[in-house]
Parts: C-alpha cells; sequence; structure tokens
C-alpha cells in the first residue's frame, strides 16, 4: 500500500511551476495594474476637465480649478466661480487675490524661450 502511495505522489506534477509560466503571471499581474491605473488616472482628469468647463454643474460652488505648490507651504490656485477664474496665492496664514483671469488669456505660450532665441 505504502509502495502505491509514493509511485503516486512522485508521478504528480511538480508544484513549483517553470520559469516561463512565472515570469508570464508577473507580466500580467503588472499589465493588469498598469491598466488599471491608467484609468483611474484618466477618469480623474475627465472629471477635472468636466468639473472646470461645466458652470451647470458647479453653480453656486467655488472650485479649486488648478493649484501649483511654490513650496514652504505656498501655493497658487486657480479658483473658479461660475465662469470666473481668480488666481489667488496661498500661504500658511493668508490667502491673497493677484487676478482675475480671463477666459481669452486662457491659451498657454509653448515655450517663452523660443521666441527669445529668434530675436
Amino acid at each position: 500500500m505504502d509502495d502505491f502511495l509514493f509511485k503516486c505522489l512522485a508521478s504528480s506534477p511538480s508544484p513549483l511551476v517553470p520559469e516561463s509560466d512565472t515570469l508570464w503571471l508577473w507580466l500580467r499581474v503588472v499589465g493588469f495594474l498598469g491598466i488599471l491605473g491608467a484609468g483611474g488616472y484618466l477618469i480623474s482628469q475627465y472629471k477635472r476637465k468636466r468639473i472646470v468647463n461645466s458652470p451647470d454643474a458647479i453653480k453656486g460652488k467655488i472650485v479649486v480649478a488648478d493649484s501649483c505648490p511654490l513650496g514652504n507651504r505656498q501655493f497658487l490656485v486657480v479658483a473658479q466661480y461660475g465662469l470666473e477664474k481668480h488666481l489667488l496665492g496661498v500661504s500658511q496664514g493668508q490667502v491673497s487675490h493677484l487676478a482675475k483671469l480671463d477666459p481669452e488669456s486662457e491659451r498657454v505660450d509653448s515655450s517663452p524661450m523660443d521666441s527669445k532665441k529668434s530675436d
């Protein structure tokens, strides 16, 4: 009886998976996590654009459209109320109104250094 059990166990496949199968499994896991992360990023960008560009969705609410850390707990913040956008300077104990942003001035120059090179 012990001989039969030994033969059955010896003929069963090894619990160790060959390296190529293990590599394929890791690639699938990393690929899945990459797709999941990219999907989350795209959803957050879509939601941000929808909130910023849709005044009906934010009626009566002040929304932080964008922010930029300056260091030492200081930030530049673009706050939006309806269609109006304002640039604010925020520090630890103070909020300063820096400018009202015009919708026409929202385009961004690609690189101001290129215009200096051509001069």
